[in-house]
């Protein structure tokens, strides 16, 4: 086999027409998108090895930009964290919240308790086997059991 030299001078003619074919409008358009700030997409739904790749790549293109913003963040969030207002505010929301999703909570379990029998049987079945084996439960009944008989005696006292 022969070997081919080839001159590495040589390039390739570039075309006049090259930017002829490319409309003005879509110049343009190029310009727009080279000039914006690339967006972060949404990695919700994305596997975590990608999530962390897509993340890497937007901090890469943003550059030192990434830094004052995280620092700015976090100023802010201690700025919150520390000023009493704030953090009163932010007590009453969870309690707000934490206090409206027990409460539909509660009420989802008696609609499910009330309407479903599979769901009912399989309650009852929990409360027999946790308190039928407890001897805590078992010997508070006995206590309750011994002063309410008691006071039932006391208070009928024909009663044997």
């Amino acid at each position: 086999m022969r070997k081919r030299k080839t001159n590495l001078s040589a390039k390739k003619p570039e075309s006049a027409s090259d930017e002829e074919e490319m409309p003005a409008w879509l110049g343009e358009v190029g310009n727009i998108i080279e000039e914006t700030v690339p967006t972060v997409p949404d990695v919700s739904k994305m596997p975590k090895a990608r999530r962390k790749k897509v993340r890497d790549r937007v901090k890469t293109q943003l550059g030192h930009n990434v830094v004052k913003k995280m620092k700015q963040r976090t100023s802010e969030k201690e700025k919150y964290d520390t000023l009493p207002t704030f953090k009163l505010k932010k007590l009453r929301a969870t309690k707000q919240t934490y206090i409206l999703q027990h409460a539909e909570r509660k009420n989802q379990l008696t609609a499910r308790y009330k309407h479903e029998v599979v769901f009912r049987r399989r309650q009852m079945k929990y409360v027999k086997e946790r308190y039928s084996n407890d001897p805590n439960l078992t010997a508070r009944q006995k206590t309750f059991m011994k002063k309410y008989m008691k006071e039932k005696q006391v208070t009928v006292p024909g009663a044997t």
